[in-house]
């Protein structure tokens, strides 16, 4: 039994943390997927995001809906910005992401300073801890889940992908798919192609000021050194889980979306850190083997193998 009970409190963790990294982490399909793009934006957006939420609740008294909105209103702002850099003042994107990231994080800290608490009792999980705990008094105490917290993260989950893909179904959604690739060709076409990519950099901070408001309200807190690198975790995620989504639907024939193998790259990666974390392995060993990995898949899709022999002939 002690077995059991350690394989359900693992497995809860992992897809909890999984889970509560979801809605970020789908901001890629939209950035990178889509637009092509690394956005670097969202290293502040996530910042600025979860900064006006706790500040709007805890100093000013806004009710929780409203100041989750302001959240997601922050992160959309934040991309319109970087869009409207790279689409209309054609500033490069890498560097447009970076100036509003140090911007972005620089107001975040003007509001918040180091660190500010969310109110005891006053966030989306608040009632859901709460209620897990009561379930938990009937457990044994080896035996650590959370089955409202993890169905309440399900549902945001499958909202959030629903949306997406029946986003990125409609016309606009095609065009924004299109612009990473076929910009030119749509241009030519009539479609205004700028309108739509300033768009697509907004809804996909948008995402993040949502995701990483919701892990702060999960945290309990928002400090403001817990969001720089944001950029390097999720795109690193995201290429793992549309890489195994990759070769899971080569060898069963069974293809996953960009939206649900993103799902599948973040169980991998809390799996791979919750392992290090039982073995006492240190956490930066797996994240240089990741980082290893990603190289190697990206080389040999580039032809990276190919040159290297060709530049030694």
């Amino acid at each position: 039994m002690d077995v059991l009970y350690t394989t359900l409190t693992f497995a809860d963790n992992i897809l909890v943390q999984a889970l509560l990294a979801f809605p970020l982490l789908l901001s890629m399909v939209l950035s990178y997927r889509c637009l092509q793009v690394p956005d670097v934006t969202m290293d502040g957006s996530s910042i600025l995001a979860a900064s006006v939420c706790v500040v709007l609740m805890r100093k000013m008294g806004v009710d929780l809906p409203l100041a989750l909105a302001a959240a997601v209103a922050a992160g959309f702002v934040a991309g319109l910005l970087t869009g409207a850099l790279v689409e209309l003042f054609k500033i490069n994107s890498l560097l447009a992401g970076i100036l509003n990231a140090f911007v972005f994080y620089s107001l975040g800290l003007l509001l918040l300073g180091a660190a500010l608490d969310f109110q005891t009792g006053t966030t989306l999980f608040s009632w859901l801890k709460e209620k897990d705990q009561l379930f938990s008094q009937g457990l044994p105490n080896r035996l650590v889940i959370h089955p409202y917290v993890l169905g309440f993260l399900l549902g945001i989950a499958i909202v959030l992908k629903v949306a997406v893909d029946w986003f990125l179904r409609r016309e606009w959604g095609v065009v924004l798919r299109g612009s990473g690739s076929n910009e030119l060709f749509l241009q030519l076409r009539g479609v205004n192609t700028k309108l739509v990519r300033i768009l697509g950099f907004g809804l996909a901070n948008a995402l993040v000021g949502f995701g990483a408001t919701l892990i702060s309200m999960y945290d309990g807190s928002v400090q403001i050194m817990r969001w720089p690198g944001t950029i390097i975790f999720a795109l690193s995620v995201a290429i793992v889980g549309w890489e195994a989504a990759r070769q899971l639907g080569r060898k069963f024939r069974f293809p996953l979306a960009d939206s649900s193998a993103i799902i599948l790259g973040s169980i991998l990666y809390y799996f791979i850190v919750r392992m290090c974390y039982t073995f006492n392995v240190p956490t930066a060993l797996p994240r240089l083997l990741i980082a290893l990995y990603i190289v190697l898949v990206l080389a040999e899709r580039k032809g990276a193998w190919r040159r290297t022999r060709e530049l030694f002939r």
